[in-house]
């Protein structure tokens, strides 16, 4: 990993990994406040003893294609282009050419052995992205891959 990193599409890639971290967390960014107590069923429920995390997806859908890629870096938005990249990477791993929803810059509830799950899957593209000091064009966004 790229020690310092100021990208967060490394750090969110490892918070698997913090010492005595629950099977089950809650992350939000640093620009959430707590206006009220919460409950972890605010974030979690069970249906037939499954327990899901809830996810909040915006409207938008995410195609893959240089001409995206080309338009993300015209805006110069590094942001855009991961999202881009690696909806195409799962079309790559998954053999569908589709578009998808991501999920709402919101606080979330997530379990801890998705991560390990998509670590093993995603091996090298997670392990390029941690080498970034920086966010890159070609880096994989995490939590895309999640949903």
């Amino acid at each position: 990993f790229a020690v310092p990193t100021f990208s967060s599409n490394v750090v969110e890639q490892s918070l698997h990994r913090i010492p005595g971290l629950t099977p089950i967390f809650a992350y939000w960014n640093d620009d959430y406040f707590l206006g009220r107590e919460v409950q972890p069923e605010d974030f979690v429920m069970s249906i037939a003893g499954q327990r899901y995390a809830l996810l909040f997806f915006t409207k938008g859908f995410i195609r893959f294609g240089d001409d995206n890629i080309e338009k993300a870096r015209q805006w110069k938005n590094k942001w855009y282009a991961t999202l881009f990249n690696t909806n195409g990477r799962l079309n790559d791993v998954f053999g569908q050419d589709k578009s998808r929803v991501h999920i709402c810059h919101a606080p979330y509830m997530f379990f801890k052995d998705a991560f390990e799950n998509i670590h093993s899957i995603w091996k090298d593209e997670l392990n390029l992205t941690a080498q970034h000091k920086f966010r890159t064009w070609n880096d994989v966004l995490f939590f895309t891959t999640i949903t």
